[in-house]
């Protein structure tokens, strides 16, 4: 009886716990519809009354917001017409500055029938400038002038005239001439001082008698001339025979330069 009892009270227990349970999972549902219906009324109210304010903006302020767009819109299709890019830079200035660079200024003068300072664009050639002067004069000589060669900026091109050319060969050939003299005159002191060292580097195996040597013989001495050799000879008729090599140096044009050249190749 009494386990009875007990029993009893564990299943009432169980489902008031159980009803509770039910009761709770109900009211939270009903909770959260009443949320979303509250939210959808207010999201209901705000649309209502966005459409109603829009319903009382005057026509006016409708259509000046509509050219105020049209207006911005026709002023940027203006800028970009002018060459205006979105940075509010002009690109006309800039193809502009790009078109000024590629010029290249020119003087040319001589020859022409005009000359001056001619801008042309970059890559030209001479014969173009050469055109844009007029052309060639006809005293031009235009043969001496790179007609094909490509300009840079600041050159400077000069047309010589026929004359001034022929002028120009002339110069060269007698620049050349005088050249071709000096050249010869140079190889001829060489030759003759070649021989002057000859004779002093090949002397005779035999010393040369100042007393009783020939013209051909004291000739080969070093230094000695033929004016020389006659003077020795004359001394000799004059005044006798020679007591002393030395001596020698009594005759004219022979000092002490020219005897130190001979003593070691003469004796009495």
């Amino acid at each position: 009886m009494k386990n009875k009892k007990v029993l009893i009270i564990i299943i009432s227990s169980i489902l008031i716990v159980a009803a509770g349970i039910v009761y709770s999972l109900e009211a939270k549902k009903d909770s959260s519809n009443q949320v979303t219906l509250i939210g959808n009324l207010n999201k209901n109210e705000e649309v209502d009354q966005i459409s109603a304010n829009s319903k009382q903006l005057p026509q006016n302020s409708i259509t000046n917001q509509i050219e105020d767009t049209n207006e911005s819109d026709e002023s940027k299709d203006t800028l970009d017409q002018k060459g205006y890019n979105d940075s509010g830079k002009s690109t006309d200035s800039s193809s502009s500055s790009d078109k000024k660079d590629a010029l290249n200024y020119i003087h040319i003068c001589g020859q022409v029938k005009n000359p001056g300072v001619y801008k042309v664009e970059s890559g030209a050639r001479a014969i173009d400038v050469i055109e844009l002067a007029g052309g060639l004069t006809g005293k031009a000589s235009g043969d001496s002038v790179n007609q094909a060669e490509l300009v840079t900026d600041g050159e400077k091109i000069y047309i010589p005239s026929k004359e001034e050319v022929k002028n120009s060969l002339q110069y060269a050939d007698n620049s050349a001439s005088q050249s071709d003299k000096n050249s010869i005159t140079s190889n001829s002191n060489a030759i003759d001082n070649s021989n002057d060292n000859s004779k002093g580097a090949n002397p005779s195996s035999k010393l040369v008698n100042i007393n009783s040597a020939t013209k051909e013989e004291l000739l080969d001495l070093p230094g000695i001339g033929e004016s020389k050799a006659n003077n020795i000879i004359k001394y000799r008729e004059e005044n006798g025979a020679f007591r002393s090599i030395e001596d020698i140096k009594n005759i004219t044009g022979i000092k002490d330069g020219v005897f130190n050249k001979i003593k070691d190749f003469i004796t009495i």
